[in-house]
């Protein structure tokens, strides 16, 4: 656009095209992104040094870049809460930077009273805080004096995530009666708790402790169950009891039992769909470790299994190989449909991404075109989305700068999905000369110590 001056000025841009163009760059899978405030915070195809930057060209792209850096806000280290509640001091005439936090991320490595203090000074603070993570790194009792969320707002508050060495109770639960999603350790409780709210549970549960049953959801649609380790009891006997408690209004379900690591030798088990009977309106679920089924179920469409890949040097060994046992591993919906009537797609995930992103096909819901994959950024990964597996582009072996080409991702997809399941043997002690073998980011900046005014 033409300034009054006749030069080129693109501060002058439309307020709303500005917002726009940011809110693209900032956050590229929208707002109803499906964990809590990290991934608000940092899924974005810009770093926090780009966005910085751009709120620094010029007077219109502060005004439009400022409020979305504060909306969600990540912090990991002692020194940023005390840099980011020096700023919320601070006396700026161009923005509110308290009303503007909306979600918060606390994750650091501290446990002192001091550090405590300052969250809680930060939490007062901020009037329109939403959306809360808290993830200290030693165990604490949530109704304790020393933590800080009882300077929350809980009418105002609607997502809540605790890490898992919180300790939750019965009467800190109650306080929380606006939460929609809610992400808790499970602990011993000897009353009832209600959450008529909640909609979206992320249940990490402790073996022998059963204190589901004295939790009631009326509108519950979205569940992750989490096993702490040791895990002493059947899993397929705790999962039954939940799903029997609180899955009649399922829609998604995720279960993070590992049924490749439960067998002996690491194969790929069996999953028995009748310990989800009660879920009978469930439309995706999600399993690790898993080849095949038994039992029925009528109302599944999307299945999205965690599976473990090898990776592209490896597909030459793998030739050699019995075909059988490429087939017998594969999961293929044809297959899968006597025991799933209503099955639609069923996509593998590579194991690879589960430690980094472990709700990712909750991200990645399976409603994308049925024959193209689509290249998204999640937090730190850039990944690969198609009809029949998701990975990441790392895995692809290749010297070629830019976006990979759709029949580099076609080849990977179809022979990583062939070998899939594959174990390659250990040959360190043959000669080379019996096998024909193909030879074959940026550190972190602290988060908020830029924002003194």
């Amino acid at each position: 656009m033409k300034a009054d001056h006749g030069k080129t000025d693109v501060g002058h841009l439309f307020p709303e095209l500005l917002h726009a163009i940011f809110s693209f760059a900032f956050n590229t899978l929208g707002n109803d992104f499906a964990t809590l405030p990290r991934a608000h915070a940092e899924s974005s195809w810009l770093s926090l040094g780009d966005k910085i930057s751009c709120s620094m060209v010029c007077k219109p792209w502060r005004d439009a870049a400022v409020p979305m850096l504060y909306d969600h806000v990540v912090l990991h280290y002692g020194s940023q809460l005390v840099s980011f509640l020096r700023t919320l001091n601070s006396g700026s005439d161009s923005f509110d930077y308290r009303r503007m936090v909306k979600s918060l991320n606390v994750d650091f490595n501290g446990h002192c009273t001091v550090l405590h203090q300052i969250l809680e000074d930060i939490l007062l603070l901020c009037p329109n805080l939403a959306a809360l993570a808290y993830h200290p790194s030693q165990r604490t009792i949530l109704s304790d004096e020393s933590v800080p969320l009882k300077r929350l707002d809980p009418y105002l508050l609607t997502r809540l995530s605790l890490g898992g060495y919180i300790e939750s109770t019965s009467d800190s639960l109650r306080s929380f009666q606006e939460v929609s999603r809610l992400q808790v350790r499970s602990s011993q409780r000897n009353h009832p708790v209600s959450l008529p709210h909640v909609t979206t549970l992320f249940l990490t549960l402790e073996s022998s402790v059963t204190s589901i049953h004295a939790l009631s959801t009326p509108s519950l649609t979205s569940l992750s169950i989490n096993f702490t380790t040791p895990w002493n009891d059947d899993p397929c006997q705790v999962i039954r009891e939940i799903t029997a408690t609180i899955g009649q209004s399922l829609q998604f379900l995720d279960i993070a039992w590992d049924w490749e690591g439960d067998n002996d030798g690491g194969t790929p088990g069996i999953f028995d769909l009748n310990i989800i009977e009660p879920c009978q309106v469930l439309r995706h679920l999600v399993v690790r470790g898993v080849s095949s089924f038994v039992g029925t179920h009528a109302s599944i469409r999307f299945i999205d299994v965690w599976r473990d890949l090898i990776s592209m040097h490896e597909w030459r060994e793998a030739e050699q190989l019995d075909p059988e046992e490429f087939i017998e591993n594969q999961l293929q919906v044809e297959l899968l449909r006597p025991h799933l009537p209503n099955i639609a797609r069923v996509r593998v995930f590579d194991s690879f991404l589960r430690d980094c992103i472990p709700d990712l096909p909750a991200i990645l819901l399976p409603m994308g075109c049925k024959d193209t994959g689509r290249r998204v950024h999640v937090l730190d990964c850039v990944i690969w989305d198609t009809p029949a597996m998701v990975f990441e582009e790392s895995r692809l072996d290749r010297k070629e700068r830019g976006v990979p080409l759709p029949h580099i991702i076609d080849e990977f997809v179809s022979k990583a999905y062939k070998y899939l399941g594959v174990s390659i043997p250990d040959f360190s002690g043959v000669g080379l000369s019996d096998w024909e073998i193909e030879d074959t980011g940026s550190p972190e900046l602290s988060e908020y110590e830029s924002y003194d005014d």
